[in-house]
Formats: structure tokens, sequence, C-alpha cells
């Protein structure tokens, strides 16, 4: 008598790899983000002791970076929101 085998399941290794590759994945942008500002205030922090008047520099980026940054949410946040009536 023919017996069909069932289909094999993936080992759990391979459960387990592809689960950690989708959390690295969805975790690279904020650990990048972080990252990058840790790298900026250390940055900022040597060139304070090198010259105070060169720190202005990574200052006003990142001050531009925020402005930049609420610009684009104030504007994103407009775009999804109703015009209101103000005839009643």
């Amino acid at each position: 008598m023919y017996y069909p085998q069932e289909p094999k399941e993936p080992s759990g290794c391979m459960q387990t790899l592809v689960i950690t590759r989708v959390m690295f994945s969805m975790l690279a942008i904020p650990v990048g983000i972080i990252g990058g500002t840790m790298f900026a205030l250390a940055i900022t922090f040597y060139v304070f002791t090198v010259n105070p008047v060169l720190a202005l520099i990574p200052l006003g980026i990142g001050v531009l970076g925020v402005v930049g940054l609420a610009r684009w949410e104030q504007a994103r946040i407009a775009k999804q929101t109703l015009p209101r009536d103000d005839d009643s």
C-alpha cells in the first residue's frame, strides 16, 4: 500500500534564523538613527574641545534637521486632515 509522505516542515533552526533576520530588518533603521545621533554627539563634543566656534557647525546642522523634520511632519498632518468649514 502507498502512503504519501507529508511535506517536511523547516527545522527549528531555520525558523529561528528567519525570525532573527526579520527582527534585525525591523530594527535596522532605529538602531542606525540612534548610532548616528551618538556619533554626531561625540563629534560635537570633540569639536567643542578644539574650538567652541567650530561647534556651531554641527549644532546648526542639528537645528536645521529638527526644523526640517517639524515642517515635514506639519505638511504630512495638514495633508491628512480635512479642511474645516468656518461658515457654521
